[in-house]
Formats: C-alpha cells, structure tokens, sequence
C-alpha cells in the first residue's frame, strides 16, 4: 500500500525484508557467519523479491551473491498493475475512506484479525486480476 503524497512509501514487505537484511549483515557474526560472505536466495515470488533487493542501492555492501530461483522482477506477475484499484477496493470495503493519513490511522486502529478476515474475503489478489 502506498500513497501518492508519500505518506505512506509502498512496498512495505520489501522494506521489511531490507531490514532483514540488514540484520544478518550487523548479526550474522555472532552465529559464525561472514558478513562478507551473504548470500541471498529467493523461490518463484522469493525470486523475484531477491532481484528487487540486488537492485536497491540501500543493500549496497550486505550481501554478497543472490541466487533467484524460478522467478524475477521482470515476470509479469511480480508487478501488480492494478495495486491503486485493489488498495481503493480494500479500503472501501473494510470502511477506511478517506485522506491518506485518516486512512493509516484506521488501518493501524483496527485489530489484526479484522485485516486478516477482511483481506480473505475480498476479491483483491496478488496479481489484480
């Protein structure tokens, strides 16, 4: 989810896994591991989210190698075209309208659960067909 004030950046789960990242790189010591030496791997949609990291200059210097199995960000469905509409879709139908910052504060407002079953049964999908 993003917003086109940049309120809200998107890509929140690539961030996430920046920050993933990250950690091994500061961490991966204590367990034995290389700091220079991290290899990322990445299956099918993995594969695709470990291009995108390959290609973030913000992992610059943590990681060494990836390895992109079965998958790419170039495949068409690891872009979702259709994400302004699916988000809109989602929002209207959990009760979120509204300005962008009204709209992240009922979402963080409301209980994990609700998000989940509401995602469920919604018609949004990953690919927004």
């Amino acid at each position: 989810m993003r917003t086109h004030d940049g309120r809200i950046p998107g890509n929140l789960g690539l961030w996430d896994q920046h920050l993933a990242i990250k950690w091994v790189h500061d961490n991966i010591e204590a367990f034995g591991g290389d700091r220079h030496l991290v290899t990322l791997f990445g299956q099918s949609a993995g594969a695709a989210s470990v291009s995108l990291q390959a290609l973030y200059p913000g992992n610059r210097g943590l990681c060494k190698r990836v390895i992109a199995e079965s998958g790419t960000a170039l495949a068409y469905w690891s872009v979702n075209t259709e994400q302004d509409t699916d988000i809109q879709k989602f929002i209207s139908m959990i009760g979120c309208d509204g300005n962008a910052i009204n709209v992240y504060s009922c979402l963080r407002a409301l209980p994990a659960k609700q998000l989940q079953i509401s995602k469920t049964s919604s018609d949004v999908t990953v690919t927004g067909q």
